[in-house]
């Protein structure tokens, strides 16, 4: 039983004396009166002190009340510019570049190419102002984040994907492979904030890799950054090569981060293109796995990777172009990795639900890491994801042989 202070009980019955007929009153009334009196008793002891105040959390979304100051966009479009959501039904715009470079394009609007061009130049428009909010919060933290000794920053985005605006980009021949929608890279005009030694970044789970490219942008901004945690998501089902692009920017940008961090936390798990049927599409780069050996490169000065993603090669524990056979890690002392095996929607999961041990899992190679110990552990999914159909789920843990 919940036992609350007596002058919370008679505030709320002194209030409510005389204010309805018979002495009864509504339940919101009550609730009200009610909520107003504990707040006042738990506010009144309570004392703010600035040492203690060390993380800030920056909300960013592209929906939402229009007419919010705090209101930001990651996808720059705005809402009255009609988005390129993903899930849109407009037949007229059904552009998809397919693994082989190849497409599908309805060309009964294609001589119309006036409202792509609207889009393009509201995107634009809207990263610029984007950043120059971004830009505008950072000016204000500096003058009194390290007075408050904030530590800790917190970013939070949602929004639509901008794979389906840079696939009509390809349509029309015009130039996505620069990074002009892709977001600028952080340059003077960010304020660096040199208190800051923590900084996360969480995306919605709709969006492309667009919020792990601004993570990687705006932890240049942090002099002596430490810990950087980036939970992103690339669950588009198709879009393969533009997604391949935003994979190759982002392995570029990782491998230039900080070489302050020690702890780096990466969630891009992508699930459920069933386009395919049982092979995974082909998330290369000329053939290299360069997201891979971009986190091998950057490994070298961290203590504690956490990794969560698919499409992973054993680059992740060497460079296949070095002679040398051992990860070289001098400082990891915590490696975690998880991944999964991308599944069609129904036939590899059924399989396996219908054939139970005979089925034949991908084989591993065996990789000896003198400096740790590798432990892995495939167990089978309690439920079947009824939209993505993830089946089974590989987990890998390694730990310094000294801990073990």
């Amino acid at each position: 039983m919940l036992h609350l202070p007596a002058e919370i009980i008679d505030q709320t019955l002194q209030e409510l004396q005389g204010s309805e007929k018979h002495g009864l009153a509504s339940y919101a009334t009550i609730n009200k009166s009610w909520q107003t009196a504990v707040e006042a008793h738990i506010w009144k002891d309570v004392e703010v002190k600035f040492h203690e105040f060390n993380s800030f959390q920056e909300y960013c979304s592209s929906s939402g009340d229009a007419s919010s100051d705090a209101r930001r966009s990651e996808d720059g479009i705005d809402d009255d510019q009609e988005p390129a959501n993903p899930d849109s039904e407009d037949k007229s715009q059904g552009w998809t570049d397919s693994e082989d470079g190849e497409g599908d394009y309805d060309s009964e609007d294609s001589d119309d190419i006036t409202p792509l061009d609207e889009k393009i130049s509201a995107a634009r428009s809207e990263q610029e102002r984007f950043y120059q909010e971004i830009a505008t919060v950072w000016r204000e933290l500096s003058r009194w984040a390290h007075d408050f000794q904030l530590q800790h920053i917190q970013v939070r985005i949602h929004g639509h994907s901008l794979y389906k605006l840079l696939g009509y980009l390809r349509q029309y021949e015009q130039d996505f492979l620069d990074d002009a929608l892709l977001g600028p890279r952080v340059g003077p005009e960010i304020q660096q904030l040199s208190a800051i030694t923590t900084f996360s970044l969480w995306a919605d789970e709709q969006i492309d890799l667009w919020p792990a490219l601004l993570a990687c942008n705006l932890a240049h901004s942090f002099a002596s950054l430490s810990n950087l945690n980036i939970d992103n998501a690339d669950r588009e089902k198709k879009y393969i090569i533009t997604r391949c692009r935003f994979r190759k920017d982002l392995a570029e940008r990782l491998a230039k981060l900080p070489q302050t961090l020690q702890p780096l936390a990466l969630s891009l798990p992508y699930r459920g293109n069933i386009n395919h049927e049982v092979e995974p599409c082909r998330m290369l780069h000329r053939g290299r796995d360069i997201l891979s050996q971009a986190l091998n490169r950057i490994s070298v000065s961290l203590t504690t990777l956490t990794l969560k993603l698919n499409q992973i090669s054993p680059d992740i524990f060497w460079n296949p172009a070095c002679t040398q056979h051992n990860p070289t890690w001098p400082n990891l002392l915590t490696l975690t990795l998880e991944t999964g095996f991308e599944t069609g929607f129904e036939t590899a999961f059924r399989e396996y639900m219908l054939h139970g041990s005979n089925w034949e899992l991908p084989r591993r190679k065996a990789y000896a890491a003198p400096l740790s110990v590798l432990r892995a552990d495939i167990t089978p999914a309690e439920e079947e994801d009824e939209e993505f159909g993830d089946f089974p789920f590989a987990s890998f843990e390694a730990i310094p042989v000294g801990l073990c």
